[in-house]
Parts: C-alpha cells; structure tokens; sequence
C-alpha cells in the first residue's frame, strides 16, 4: 500500500496501521476535515488583521480631521479629500505635523516639520 500512493505528499499518515484502500479513504476524509479547519482559522485569523488595520486607519482618519478642525477651525475640502484617500504611513505623518503647523497647508508638506 505505501509503494502505490505518493508518501511524500502524505507523511501525517500511518501508513503501517492501513491494510487496504477503505482505510486510506477513510484517513484521506479526516485529513480533509482537518484542512478544511485550518483554512477556516486562517482566513479567520487574515480577516481580523486587515479589519484590526482597516479600523486603526479610520480612527487616525477621525483623529486628524478633528485635530485640524479644532487648531484651523476651516479645513477645506481638498484636505479632507486627500485624508481620507491616505495611506497609514501619511495619516500618521500629518497627525505628527499637526503638533507643529502654523497653516493646514504645513499640515500636508511631504517632508515632516523640524
């Protein structure tokens, strides 16, 4: 039985305890189970890390559009355009900026202020 399937593709099977196909079947069904549990988890596991990421960009979002509110009061359109198109990377820059800028203007430079 070991020499006519392929036991590099099946190394988790016993192959010693198998006398006959129907015990390979019946083996081949669990490890598809099996599989089919790990992918779950795993696509689960995915799923929450982009919405982990995906909700810590929007609360950035948020954060910056209040902070520009309350230190220019006006924050024109462009601004809050370009916001919420923004990477993690630059919301967190503009966020840094905002500590320091005279202007929304200073807000958006690509270098950070010094």
């Amino acid at each position: 039985m070991k020499g006519v399937l392929l036991p590099s593709r099946w190394e988790h099977i016993d192959f010693e305890q198998v006398d006959d196909l129907e015990g390979v079947h019946s083996m081949l069904e669990e490890t598809v189970v099996e599989w089919k549990q790990n992918w779950k988890k795993e696509g689960l596991a995915e799923g929450m890390q982009k919405g982990l990421q995906k909700g810590k960009a929007e609360a950035q979002r948020e954060m910056l559009l209040e902070l520009l509110q309350a230190k220019f009061v006006h924050l024109p359109d462009v601004y809050v355009t370009q916001i919420e198109g923004a990477s993690p990377a630059e919301l967190k820059r503009w966020l840094m900026n905002t500590l320091q800028a005279s202007t929304v203007e200073d807000v958006f430079k690509t270098k950070g202020l010094a």
